[in-house]
Formats: structure tokens, sequence, C-alpha cells
């Protein structure tokens, strides 16, 4: 049973319902469905079997909308509007033959997937099992079969048999029947007890079933012949009653193994015709109750059920008694030539080279050519007829060409004729009704009134005739346009002036006015403060030149107003304000946090470094420019331990807009910065733009102005001169060493040479353990933990790019994509639907909300085609000022980030009322008479109602004509009703057609269930 939501399964019980339909295929979506007819089931004959491969086909009625429809696939759908939103129930697939087109209407019979089966089973090998099989027929027929749960048996590999023959051979193998299901796939299935329950209120008349239930005790299983001919079979269970069938892979075992599956499997064999519920399937068992309360287990084995706007089911379990089991009883030979004979004769199409027969009883035939000496038929339909004579008490005819039409009377309404000869013409009274005249040569003509949309002419003459509305606030005469206001002041003017130009003019309430001519727009044409801004266009593109350059600067520097840019080119580098502010800013910050870290060090080398002064550099910056101010730097530093060297700089403002900055090397305390070569000092400039250098020497001068707009002077200090003091350098034991101006606090022992051989092998590396690294190329090195060196190694890895099958990606990027790809579910609409569905057909529809539900967000969202980004979260939308009056459905696509797709539609149908309820006869059935009863909005004269009618009432049901001839049951019994009257009739929304109006033939009915068909 399929699983719908609880609000549908709530809905379905109820008394009154309405249904959907849906059919779709390709990008066709079908909502107008007439009636629909669906027959199958898992039983194709009258008593229990096993391997039944039943094909369920549905005979459809749809409206004539020049449908290229033959061949083609379509999905039906069941629903009901649920909350506001149609829920519609999956029925299966279907594929259309040649349909029928007959009274604007057009009906075919489409099949499901399981006649694709009917082809020739082929496997390689001699052995096999269950599962490849059925795998290998979905190969062959493209029709998906389902094999999850099922334990593979071996077998042979099936030999001379179409894959139809071998499904129902391994559904016997597994002690099932096979079924196309709602998804289009072949599905093996067993009975299964849904706990739906049917109630003596669900279903019509009584539940006529057997006097016992129907079980399963014995299975006789034909498998081979002898070399006589003789049957051979196995048998498995016991008693009166066996179920017997034919299968050459079956084994002892496996019989035996399904029977056990039996054990507990009875039921009633009964029919029953009951509301429809398209959840149930054709493996459901179902619990009837009959009038007397008794319950009864009653599978769906067979199953017909009918649309049309209702739903109803008919269902039968099937079951022969243990008489009618052994008066019936075939054996495998006898079977075996019923199914040769089905083959041959008992098939919707027959090719027959020749055919005596002395008398044929043929209910239907299709004959491409037919020769009969003598014929007598009581009614023939064709489409092209040849007869050399023809004689006929009646002939009527839609269109008809005669050459020659010999008669004593003919009775024409309306005669059009290229010429006639008449002996005696008397007086014609022509009127619209009965003459048509194509054209007409009318010397004078009195006529009393004159329709425009009469009036033909090619060209009206403005010079004879003055155009004019009857308030005069229009008038055309010649060439020119006026119009006028109520006082009759003209208040604008086209066309040519008194000067013969032509102008467009506009006029105050005085008559004063402005032109635009050939010339263009005048002085006066565009008022004072019309143009706002939003008249000018984003990239209206204005030339500087036209712009009066020195008020504008006026207006600026003359008022107190922000001039407010978001960006500012300051020179040829394109350096803006934006990055210089944030530049200095930057630097302010940094330099904050420098000689934050320098206390925090200073106190951790409080023994290397007694004393430190230091004036700090002071930044200033103003609107007129920015000012860098590099005042005289002094450091002191004392008891340094010997073997440290620290390299510092000092900055001299020479006060001739130059800057002197110079280096400084201590040890111990003392200023060493002679005993290194000038050449181990370097200096260069650092800016955004990259860096610069300035040459080498004790110290570098350089001018403020390079740096007003950002910049540094970085000092460098290296030296190789000396190996002592290159070991000095490198032997650092305590104290601080500044590196590019950052002061590093460095805390090490110097340590003696281990040799690398003496070291043992190890597998773990111990945690808290240190590694030491060296760079041959600048002799630079340092100490890393392994907690570190492992995180490095590991940032590595993971930001490093691979060429991978998802492509150049990053290891976590192609793990998130696989996670993302397991945990992907395709888009899916739930549901789609408005909240009017169905309107009265003359009522204008102007506003209409479109609901539906999504499994997920979609990547795009379209609405009639049209992409709205706006929706993308959204799950309804409202449409305002329509004005619809006609039939109009909509369509909702959506598309998630992988690209797949989903789609629905949902209508809205303009339709006309079928009225019911109980009344007295009145004095007149009228419009007032009808619109007092009740009111269904419907396209069919199909209804179902209960009323209740007391002394002197009637049940009465109108409809529109146009709806066909009813046929009423009440409590079960055809007829009791009578046409009353056929009037013209126009709803509550203006519209007129032609109704049909019913009454039953008694009064004081009491309570009564009608259905109309």
């Amino acid at each position: 049973m399929y699983q719908s939501t609880a609000a549908f399964g709530n809905l379905v019980q109820q008394d009154s319902r309405t249904f959907k339909a849906l059919l779709t295929y390709e990008a066709v979506s079908i909502t107008k469905v007439k009636s629909i007819k669906l027959t199958g089931g898992s039983e194709g004959g009258d008593d229990f079997s096993l391997g039944s491969t039943m094909s369920q086909y549905i005979e459809v009625t749809i409206p004539d909308g020049n449908l290229l429809i033959e061949g083609k696939e379509i999905f039906l759908q069941i629903g009901m509007d649920v909350n506001g939103l149609t829920e519609y129930i999956p029925m299966g697939y279907f594929t259309v033959g040649k349909p029928k087109k007959a009274d604007d209407q057009i009906t075919f019979t489409a099949y499901d997937r399981m006649m694709n089966t009917e082809r020739t089973f082929s496997m390689d090998g001699t052995t096999t099992n269950t599962v490849a099989v059925l795998k290998k027929i979905a190969d062959i027929t493209g029709v998906p079969v389902v094999t999850f749960g099922l334990t593979a048996i071996s077998i042979k590999v099936p030999k001379g048999y179409s894959c139809r023959e071998v499904l129902s051979y391994v559904a016997q193998l597994h002690g099932a029947f096979a079924v196309c299901n709602r998804r289009g796939q072949i599905e093996l299935h067993t009975y299964v007890d849904s706990d739906y329950k049917v109630k003596p209120n669900r279903y019509w008349g009584n539940f006529e079933h057997n006097d016992y239930v129907f079980d399963v005790s014995k299975f006789v299983c034909f498998t081979s012949q002898d070399k006589n001919g003789k049957s051979i079979s196995i048998t498995s269970g016991s008693g009166a009653r066996s179920v017997s069938f034919s299968n050459p892979f079956m084994t002892q075992t496996v019989l035996n193994n399904i029977l056990a599956s039996f054990k507990s499997f009875s039921y009633m064999p009964g029919t029953l015709k009951m509301m429809g519920d398209p959840r149930l399937d054709p493996w459901d068992i179902l619990t009837v109750e009959d009038l007397s309360g008794n319950t009864y287990k009653v599978p769906v084995m067979k199953l017909e059920w009918e649309y049309d706007g209702g739903l109803t089911y008919s269902v039968e379990a099937v079951g022969l008694s243990e008489e009618e089991t052994n008066a019936d009883y075939k054996g495998p030979q006898t079977k075996e030539m019923e199914r040769y004979y089905a083959q041959l004769v008992m098939i919707d199409q027959a090719m027959i080279n020749k055919l005596d027969v002395d008398t044929a009883n043929i209910t239907y035939a299709t004959i491409k050519k037919l020769s009969v000496v003598e014929e007598n038929v009581q009614k023939i339909n064709g489409e092209v007829g040849n007869f050399k004579e023809l004689t006929t008490a009646n002939f009527k005819a839609a269109n008809a060409q005669i050459d020659i039409l010999n008669g004593n009377y003919a009775n024409i309404k309306v005669l059009l004729s290229g010429g006639a000869g008449i002996g005696d013409l008397q007086n014609i009274h022509l009127t619209s009704a009965n003459a048509v005249i194509d054209s007409a040569l009318i010397r004078s003509a009195v006529i009393e009134t004159v329709a425009v949309s009469d009036l033909l002419a090619g060209t009206i003459s403005t010079n004879k005739f003055t155009i004019a509305s009857d308030d005069g606030g229009i008038r055309i005469q010649g060439a020119t346009q006026q119009w006028s206001d109520s006082d009759g002041t003209v208040r604008m003017q086209a066309g040519r002036d008194a000067n013969g130009d032509f102008t467009f003019s506009l006029f105050d309430k005085t008559g004063k006015g402005v032109l635009i001519d050939s010339t263009g727009i005048k002085e006066n044409a565009i008022a004072d403060g019309m143009i706002v801004n939003k008249m000018v266009a984003d990239n209206a593109g204005i030339a500087g030149s036209k712009l009066d350059i020195p008020s504008v600067v006026s207006e600026i520097n003359g008022s107190t107003e922000t001039i407010k840019s978001s960006l500012i080119w300051f020179d040829e580098e394109k350096q803006t304000l934006s990055q210089l502010y944030s530049k200095t800013a930057k630097d302010i910050e940094t330099a904050q946090k420098k000689a934050d870290s320098a206390s925090d060090v200073a106190k951790n080398a409080a023994e290397g470094i007694q004393t430190t002064n230091q004036n700090v550099a002071s930044i200033k910056t103003g609107l007129d420019g920015m000012n860098l101010k590099l005042s005289e730097t002094t450091s002191e530093l004392y008891g340094l331990k010997e073997g440290t060297l620290l390299y510092n700089c000092t900055y001299h403002d020479n006060g001739d807009n130059t800057t002197t900055v110079t280096a400084v090397v201590y040890r111990a305390g003392k200023d060493v910065t002679k005993e290194f070569p000038e050449s181990c000092y370097t200096w260069k400039r650092k800016t955004e733009a990259g860096e610069q250098a300035l040459g080498s020497g004790y110290s570098i001068t350089v001018s403020n102005n390079d740096y007003i707009f950002g910049g540094v002077v970085v000092g460098q200090f290296t030296t190789d001169a000396d190996e002592n003091q290159r070991k000095a350098l490198l032997s650092v034991q305590e104290g601080v060493v500044e590196i590019d101006g950052k002061p590093v606090s460095l805390s090490a022992e110097q340590k003696d040479y281990v040799d690398a051989n003496t070291l043992s092998e190890v597998v773990t590396i111990p945690a808290g353990k240190k590694f030491i690294f060296t760079d041959a190329a600048t002799n630079q090195g340092g100490i890393v933990a392994l907690e570190n060196l492992a995180r490095q190694i590991l940032l590595n890895l993971t930001t490093q790019t691979f060429e991978l099958d998802q492509g150049a990606k990053t290891l976590p990027d192609a793990l998130n994509e696989l996670n993302r790809d397991l945990q992907y579910i395709p888009i899916e609409i739930l549901a789609f639907s408005n909240n009017i569905g169905v309107a009265e057909k003359g009522s204008t529809l102007n506003e209409l909300t479109l609901k539906w539900q999504l499994n997920k967000d979609p990547e795009t969202i379209l609405m009639n085609g049209q992409v709205r980004a706006d929706l993308k979260t959204l799950r309804s939308l409202t449409l305002k000022d329509m004005a619809l009056t006609a039939d109009k459905t909509f369509m909702l696509q959506v598309r998630d980030e992988k690209g797949k797709t989903a789609q629905k539609n949902t209508s809205v149908v303009f339709q006309n009322g079928v009225y019911y309820g109980v009344s007295e006869i009145p004095e007149e059935v009228n419009n007032t008479f009808i619109l007092s009863l009740s009111r269904s909005l419907q396209g069919s004269r199909t209804k179902t109602f209960s009323t209740i009618s007391t002394e002197g009432q009637y049940v009465w049901y109108a409809f529109p004509s146009g709806y066909g001839t009813p046929v009423f049951n009440v409590g079960g019994f055809d007829g009791g009703f009578t046409k009353a009257a056929s009037i013209s009739f126009t709803n509550a929304s203006g519209y007129t057609e032609e109704y049909a109006v019913y009454r039953s033939d008694n009064g004081n009915l009491g309570t009564k269930t009608i259905k109309v068909t």
C-alpha cells in the first residue's frame, strides 16, 4: 500500500471526495481527463496460482487537443487537494496504443511495461541463479527489475522461452507473482496484509463471497516428461485442495520452502464494489466487514477502477472450491495446449491468408479489403464512400457537392449562388440571417442604423470628416489632433499648426503653450526644477566640458557640505587616500604591537639588559598632507653578556627634509660597529609596491619626501668576514636580538657535536622532542618542536592540490565533495497546487495563490518558464490583477546543484455548476429556483450525493445539457428520475447555458444516497 500523507489518508476516507487525474509525457501535462478505467491485479484466472505476470492497462478519454500521443509512454497520477495543495499518488507508466478521435474527444488504451517482456530470452552458460536471470531480463527488455531482498536460487540457464515465461518461472521459484509497480519497475511480490479496513458504508450492495475460506495445503509441480511422454511431477503437502502448475526448474527443496511460506496464508474468495483508494496495490490484503459485523481477509487479486472525478474500485479475490478444483483439473499437456490455443485463437489480431466458413459471428473485425455481393447492414460508419447508385429515404450531409440536382421542392435557409437562372421570382425578404452579400453596387441607400463593426472602409478622409468625442475632449480634423479640458481650452495639440509646421504643444489653463518642433525642444519646454535626480541615467556620461566647474567648486568651498567618495586616486601609482590612511593606521598599530612585544622581551631579558632608553618617533597627519618626523633615537645598552651581538639602528632628523639612519652593533654593551666592514651593512626601501635597494655602509641618508605616502627604511646586518665573529654571532646564549626591527628573546646553550652514527633507530618519536634544522644556502637554522613539525606537514598536505578523479582539488575539498555526493538527494516537487482549482464560468479571477512543497531549496526555480530567483526560499506565490476568464495551466520547474530537474503543473479550469437538492415543486423552474439548490462546479454530470426529503419534497438535479443523458441510481436501484424541464440558465457570474433539469418521480424519499452516471 502506497504511503501518502496522513492528511490524504483522512480525506480519502470521507464520503464526499473529488479526485484529480494528471497524465504527463515528455514536457506535456494533461489535466483535463474525462474518464479513466484501469484493469489489472495479480491474477488472470479464476483460481489461486503462482507465477502470474499480469499486464495492467488503462482506457482513457480526454478532450481533443491535437495531441500526438500514439506510442508515447505516459505517467499516470491520481490526486486530491489536501490543505490547499494537490497531493498526487503515482499509478504507473503506460504506453499508448492507436487513439480514436470522435465527438471532440480522444480515446486510447495504454499498457504497462509488462508487455515489453514478450521477447526471446537469451543467456550464455549452462547454470545461473534467479537474481542473475532477473537482471538479464532487465537488460533485454529495458524495464528495471527489483532484485533487492531476493535470495538467489540456482537453476539451469533457461533456453527457448520468452522473457515473460522465464519471469513466471522465477516468480514461482520465489513463491510469488510478478507485476509492474508504480515506478514502472517489475517486482516479485507475495500478498501482504495492509490492515486496510472496508466497512459496509464503503462498498455498494453486499459482499459476495464463498462459503469457506481458501488456504494452501498442497502444491503439485510438473517438471518434465519421461521417455514415454508421461508427466513427471513433485508434490509438497497434502489435502484435498491442491495448487498445480508447471515449472521445469523446480526442485523438491524449493517447493517445500514455498509451501512453508504459505503455512499461515488463508483468505475469503469474493467480490465487492467499493469507494476507490489510489493507495491500494495489487498485493494488498483488505479486511472486509459484512452487514453482520463478520470480517474477512480479501486479497486484491483482480482489480478494476474507474475515474471520472470520483473513484470506484471493483475488487475480486479468486479461488475455486475443492469440487471446482477437481472438476477443473488440467494436466500439463492440456495446459500447454491451452497456451498454444490462446496464442493462436484468443488474440487481438489474426493474420489469415484464406478463411472459408459457413457462419462467422465476429464482434470486432479490421479488414483491409472486403468484397461483398450483397450486404444487409444496420449501421455503417466510414470516412470515404463511393457509390454508383444510391437510393435513400433520408439524406443528410454536412457538406455536399452536387453537379445536377433535380427536385420538386427545396427548402434552403441560406443560399449562396455565383449565378442563378430563375423563371419566376417572387418577393424575397432578405435578412442578415438568410442572406450574405459579398459585394454590391448600391447607388442610393436608406439605412436605419449601421453598426461600426459592420462598416468596412478603405480610407476615411479627415479632410471630409471631423472626428470628435461627445464631450469635446478629443478632435481630429485634417492633419491636426487636439485634446481639450472640460472648459473647452485646448491643452495639447499634435500635427500641423497654423503656420503649416508640424509641432507638439502643451498648454496651461490660460492657453499659453510651449513647443517641440523639428528644431528641438524650446527653451520653456522644460520647467524649472522639472529634471530631478531619477531622470538622469546612471550611465548618462555627461562630459566635463558641459559643466560649470568654477561654480561647482565655489559651491563646494563655500558650503558646509561633506564630499563623500568611496575612491580618490592620489598619485600616478594609483595609490588611494583609502590605501594611505589604512596603511598609516596599520603601521601605527604594528608599531604599537612591536613596542608591546619589545616591552615583554625586555622584561624577559632583565639579566642581559640593565637599561634601555629609546625615544619613539612621532607621526603626524593632516589634511594639508602627511608629514613624517623622525626624531633622533638613542639606545643605551648595558650588562649584555660576552659573546652576544645586538644590531640596532638610530635615526637623526637633519633639519633639511632629510633623515640619516645609522647602524649600531653592540657586544657586551660596547659599540663594535666598526669591527665589521661597511659591506656587512645594507639598506633598502620597502613599500607596498615592493623593495628597492638603497646601498650599503654604516649609515644612509634619505629624503623625507620619498616617504610621505608610506614606506620604511630597512637595515640588514650580515657577516662572513671573520670565522670567530660568525661563531660569536651564532653562539648566542642569552640576550635580545632584533631581526628586521622585531626584538626576539633567545636562550640556548652551546652543545658539543653528536655523532649521528651512534644514535639508535626508533619507530615512534616521543612527544615533546625537538628537531634542529639548517639551511645550507644561508647557514641559518633553528629548532622546531615535533608537534609543530607534524602540524606543518599536515597543513602542507591538506593545502596542496592533487590531480584526482574529481579534478584538481585539495584532499579536504575532495573528501567534502565525496561526502556531499553520498548525502545527495535529487530535488523533487512534492506538491504543487493553487487555491482556486475550479472557477465558475463567466467569473473573472483577479487573484490566485500558488503553493508548492519541495524536498530541498532549489538552485534555480522557474515559474511558467521564467527564472524567478526571488522564489528560491519561498513556497508560495500570490498573483494579482490577473483578469483571468479562461482555463490556464501554471508550470513549476526546479533545478538543484547537480543539474537534476523536476516539474509539476497546476491548473485553473472554468466550469459550470451541477445543482442538486430537495424542494417542493415550484410554480416555475427558472434561474431563481436552480440557484437555490446546492452547487458543485464540475465538468461532467457524474456525482454521488445524499439527501433527506420529507412530505411534499422531491429531489432535483440540474446540469448543462452538453453533459449528456444521465442514469440515476437511488439506494442501489436504477431509475426513479424524470426530466422536468430544459431552460436557458444564467449562473451567478452571468454565464448563460442550456440546462437539463431532472426531478425524482416520488417525493418523501427520506435519507437516500443518489448516484448519477
